[in-house]
């Protein structure tokens, strides 16, 4: 650590132009994405004197590199609490769309949860503005991810949720879902804020009783984006918390989904034996798995403790029922 944070920051504070010389900015840009660094630059005094810049002048390049600093955890990310309200009446107004990426990716940065995202929404009609960029066709899709990030970080005030519940957003998520479903970024960010939205009764109603969800979160333990497949399951580890009756077709798929080579196995061993042999084999096993009464499903443990009967009953059905 030199001067030169300083220096720079100073420079762009006064840059004499409207819009911050590119070259100038990007130094800033790059700088803002280290933690150490952005400590330096966002001390109260700097901060505040770049964010009066970015509400006069709407600076893109400005607002990535504010954006960049906001994604620090701790002390730099609490500077920004008090200028959410601010940041968000520039979102609702501004129509240049470099802009409002940066200024959506940095309310969604505002994770700390003492943000009283509710009554914003309220204060600036983000409802509407939600809504307007979800319709089909009506945003690109960078501001499209965006926007579902920031939904996602809405939801962890819990007034949000009766909210988005009565005002169709969740429904909109899952339309939204299945309409992007090759673009993994977006279905991505789309469960883990639905995984968000599944910690709060309201939206969790909606979710489990109004859409198909989680028989699409099943389909995507078979997604062949890793990181996909990690937050379905993720996501469905929650839905089985809170929904008994979803919890056993639930355990059950996972178990056919996870242990496929084995139950081919199995069920070749038996195509060379007659029904007698087959029901014989099946009352006196005992399949290894873990009691399902206990509500728990292990993915990982080839200890399991289910009746013969029970899985191929159960396995015959290749679909989940819905509600």
């Amino acid at each position: 650590y030199t001067e030169c944070i300083p220096i720079v920051i100073n420079m762009i504070q006064n840059f004499p132009e409207r819009m911050v010389e590119k070259t100038l900015v990007a130094l800033g840009v790059n700088l803002a994405t280290n933690s150490r660094n952005a400590e330096a630059m966002a001390t109260a005094e700097a901060l505040n004197g770049l964010l009066s810049r970015l509400f006069q002048t709407k600076d893109p390049l400005l607002a990535k590199m504010l954006r960049n600093l906001s994604q620090h955890d701790g002390p730099v990310k609490m500077r920004f609490a008090e200028y959410v309200s601010d940041l968000a009446a520039l979102t609702r107004k501004t129509e240049n769309p470099d802009l409002l990426v940066e200024l959506l990716g940095l309310l969604a940065n505002m994770t700390m949860t003492d943000i009283p995202f509710s009554q914003i929404l309220v204060d600036y009609d983000m409802v509407a503005f939600l809504h307007k960029h979800l319709a089909q066709g009506a945003s690109e899709d960078d501001i499209i991810l965006e926007v579902v990030i920031f939904i996602g970080t809405c939801v962890l005030d819990p007034k949000c949720a009766p909210i988005f519940a009565d005002n169709h957003l969740v429904q909109v998520l899952y339309d939204l879902m299945a309409d992007k479903q090759e673009d993994d970024e977006i279905v991505l960010q789309i469960t883990y804020t639905f995984f968000r939205c599944l910690q709060h009764q309201q939206t969790r109603d909606v979710l489990l009783n109004h859409t198909q969800v989680v028989s699409y979160f099943v389909d995507l333990l078979y997604d062949k984006n890793e990181e996909i497949r990690k937050m379905a399951d993720q996501t469905l580890d929650v839905v089985m918390e809170f929904d008994p009756e979803w919890a056993r077709q639930i355990r059950l798929r996972k178990f056919q989904i996870y242990n496929a080579e084995w139950l081919q196995a199995v069920e070749r061993e038996e195509q060379g034996l007659d029904a007698e042999e087959v029901m014989a084999r099946r009352a006196g096993g005992q399949l290894i798995i873990d009691d399902m009464q206990e509500g728990m499903f292990d993915r990982a443990s080839p200890h399991l403790k289910l009746t013969s009967d029970d899985i191929h009953d159960e396995f015959d059905d290749d679909e989940i029922e819905d509600d």
